[in-house]
């Protein structure tokens, strides 16, 4: 007989009221094995559905609904930024060699990796009752404190924070180990120095610089909203029409003395900048609202890989970022991720020498399907 499914209420709407999601998420989760009387044939029965009892534990989890995006507050109300800070002189000042040059979008690279996720998790060994592990998997318990609107950054830092990345670490240490409190768990730290400085950084272990291997920038709703949302989408949408695999869009790397930029080059040089600083091939980019993965496929690479925007209505979102963090932290391969061999082939019917502006050449995003 197949497991029994516990499926998410889809009628639930995001905003629901704390005491209407804590029932929803409680009912969501399959009871433990633990539950079932220690009898011959139900003994037979757990050793024969180990796998998939350990994935409808951990896995159906993680597909439980996330808080609706929070209210936004008007700019004026709350004060809050609709700008990233433009890069320095001294963070443009790279050689050629460590500019970005190539973006390329892939909107479906996640589909791959999350897979890959599912079949860790079916061979461990679910996690018992009382392991802190499944306290990080309930989402009141990790979003009870969170405040009921973002007005700054770190707001969005503390939705990302709870909502996301801490039950993102903590399946990531029960895929190392079933014993989720070790002093050696990765963790994610904010760092100081000179910029660019990302809001935080993850390390493998202790928190020294040889084993960062993975940064992440928080933005407000409005950083990552105009300009940034319509240059990447419409990035991401080319990708989506394209038959070439791959198909990379040019970055124009600003001169020396350019100081004014859109949101999408603002905030496109504040990532690899922080990348290419605490040599990671890895990076998180979240207002909670928009969740985005960037990778590199060698550290000197020119390249930057960028995936669709994850919202947290998204029930891929947590799955995603779980695989995403075990690739950073080595648990999986970058052939797990499945990334084309970027290519600039469809270049040469454009011209894009005489492209005046800095960042992303529209003139260059992947053609559609017949266009080559």
């Amino acid at each position: 007989m197949p497991p029994k499914k516990y499926l998410v209420d889809p009628d639930a709407t995001p905003r629901a009221s704390r005491s209407r999601r804590s029932a929803r998420n409680t009912q969501s989760l399959p009871p433990l094995s633990l539950d079932l009387p220690p009898s011959r044939e139900n003994r037979a029965k757990i050793g024969a559905s180990q796998s998939k009892k350990a994935e409808s534990i951990v896995y159906k989890a993680l597909l439980l609904k996330l808080p609706g995006v929070p209210e936004m507050q008007s700019f004026a109300d709350s004060g809050s930024s609709t700008h990233s800070r433009a890069p320095g002189k001294d963070e443009l000042k790279l050689e050629r060699s460590e500019q970005l040059d190539k973006v390329v979008p892939c909107p479906d690279i996640m589909y791959k990796l999350v897979r890959k996720l599912q079949e860790s998790l079916k061979a461990r060994h679910q996690p018992a009752r009382n392991d802190p592990f499944m306290f990080l998997l309930t989402v009141d318990s990790r979003c009870a404190h969170l405040p009921g609107s973002i007005c700054s950054e770190h707001d969005t830092e503390d939705w990302v924070h709870s909502a996301i990345l801490r039950p993102a670490i903590a399946i990531v240490q029960y895929l190392l180990n079933s014993d989720t409190v070790r002093k050696d768990f990765p963790n994610i730290s904010s760092v100081g120095g000179s910029a660019p400085i990302p809001d935080s950084v993850m390390f493998k272990f202790s928190r020294d610089v040889d084993n960062a291997v993975l940064t992440i920038e928080f933005k407000t709703h409005r950083a990552l909203g105009g300009d940034w949302l319509e240059t990447i989408t419409e990035l991401l949408a080319s990708a989506n029409y394209s038959d070439l695999p791959g198909a990379a869009a040019k970055f124009h790397w600003p001169e020396y003395n350019d100081t004014n930029f859109d949101k999408a080059t603002n905030v496109l040089l504040q990532v690899w900048g922080q990348m290419r600083k605490w040599t990671v091939k890895y990076a998180i980019l979240s207002s909670y609202e928009f969740t985005y993965f960037l990778f590199k496929p060698e550290l000197q690479s020119d390249t930057l890989y960028i995936t669709e925007g994850f919202g947290p209505d998204n029930e891929e979102l947590l799955p995603s970022t779980v695989s995403f963090l075990a690739l950073a932290l080595g648990i999986y391969s970058s052939e797990d991720l499945g990334t084309p061999e970027p290519t600039t082939r469809h270049w040469k019917h454009v011209s894009i020498a005489n492209f005046e502006s800095t960042g992303l050449n529209p003139r260059t995003y992947p053609p559609s399907a017949g266009e080559r």
